[in-house]
């Protein structure tokens, strides 16, 4: 019984004043699971019938993220498709330091690279997570950008950066029905994306330190 209200009543106190994610209390399943099953008193065969039941659901999701299908807002197909291809077009681009805009876009690309692509989490543009918060990544985080870097985000608008101008912008569609499409985005050029079904659309923010020079007079 502690197990199961503890975890539930803790994340309602805290509810009242921030956003839960909803698998943040999923450990109160460890003790409600037993007490339910205990309440219902199944039988051996409804036991196995709902045993199937959950087995068919759960491949059935298994087969959507694999075969995606066309609908307009699909929080499987956002959460599994298209890293893949992201984290190899990214891990082949130029030796930039690279910052993803959120936590779970920094992980997903750092799972499908962990060693061809060094990503971490640019810092105040979400909520902060363990990337953000150990020392190694504070310490070293103004040293990493001083020839410029890279931010990845589905956001569309680019951040504003003090000391760097937007040297390049690109937008990565995540197609349903084909590769990556990858367009350079240029203020003078108007283009026609071809991929239409999408799941995603990534823009990457490239960053150049703006140059000023500082003349130094006697006396000062």
């Amino acid at each position: 019984i502690a197990s199961a209200l503890v975890p539930i009543g803790t994340f309602l106190i805290i509810s009242t004043w921030q956003n839960i994610e909803a698998n943040w209390p999923l450990v109160y399943l460890i003790g409600a699971a037993p007490l339910i099953s205990i309440g219902l008193n199944l039988s051996k065969k409804k036991m196995l019938t709902l045993g199937l039941t959950n087995l068919a659901l759960i491949s059935l999701l298994v087969f959507h993220t694999n075969v995606p299908l066309r609908l307009k807002k699909d929080r499987f197909l956002r959460e599994t498709h298209g890293y893949q291809l992201l984290a190899a077009n990214l891990s082949d681009n130029s030796n930039d330091p690279i910052y993803a805009d959120s936590y779970q876009l920094t992980s997903l690309l750092r799972y499908y690279q962990p060693s061809n692509l060094k990503i971490d989490q640019m810092p105040f543009l979400s909520r902060s997570s363990e990337l953000t918060r150990r020392p190694t990544f504070t310490e070293g985080f103004q040293q990493s950008q001083q020839d410029g870097f890279r931010l990845i985000s589905e956001k569309q608008f680019p951040p504003a950066y003090l000391g760097y101008y937007l040297y390049k912008m690109t937008e990565y569609r995540d197609c349903l029905d084909g590769p990556l499409e990858i367009n350079n985005v240029y203020a003078q050029k108007i283009y026609t994306p071809h991929c239409t079904h999408i799941a995603h659309r990534w823009f990457l923010f490239e960053y150049r330190p703006i140059l000023k020079k500082t003349y130094f007079f006697p006396g000062q």
